[in-house]
């Protein structure tokens, strides 16, 4: 956007230089000055809108995928935590390979590690903080991890890891 008001505030000052019609060669490189000037001005435009286009894109990803493990971890709560019906949590699963993909391979690394924390998802599964808090809290709700109690590592609880496991293979 700085550059987009830069080049347009040298087509403004080179308008402002506009030379006499009569000198040919003058008039000639200024018009293909103000020509180069309108170029830059439209490429700068078509890169910003592509730049938003895939800003929105990627935010409305973004949501998706956290809203998908919202799902995915209120309806894992409901059958891990109060018994409720687990085909629920099993046509999710079919449903979501993506997500399914992507909590099987956290909880081959926490069970390897018998640990979890923010840091150790978002460097291993390569997302932002967010998402890595997101999943850990998830992860605390159905009773895989211990609760925060300062450390920065939690403990894994095996039984509940095991019993996610099982629904996950």
């Amino acid at each position: 956007e700085n550059l987009l008001e830069k080049y347009k505030e040298e087509l403004s000052d080179l308008e402002d230089e506009e030379p006499d019609e009569d000198d040919e060669k003058a008039y000639e490189k200024w018009e293909y000055k103000v020509e180069e000037k309108e170029e830059a001005i439209s490429e700068v435009k078509k890169g910003l809108e592509a730049l938003a286009e895939k800003e929105a894109k990627y935010s409305i990803d973004a949501q998706i995928i956290q809203q998908k493990y919202t799902e995915f971890f209120n309806i894992a709560k409901s059958v891990l935590i109060d018994n409720a019906d687990e085909k629920q949590l099993i046509i999710y699963l079919e449903n979501n390979k993506d997500i399914k993909d992507s909590i099987i391979s956290i909880c081959d690394l926490i069970e390897k590690e018998d640990c979890v924390s923010t840091s150790m998802i978002q460097r291993y599964a390569r997302i932002g903080y967010h998402k890595a808090v997101q999943i850990v809290d998830g992860l605390e709700s159905i009773g895989v991890s211990a609760p925060f109690n300062g450390l920065p590592k939690r403990k894994v609880v095996a039984e509940q890891l095991e019993k996610l496991k099982a629904y996950l293979l």
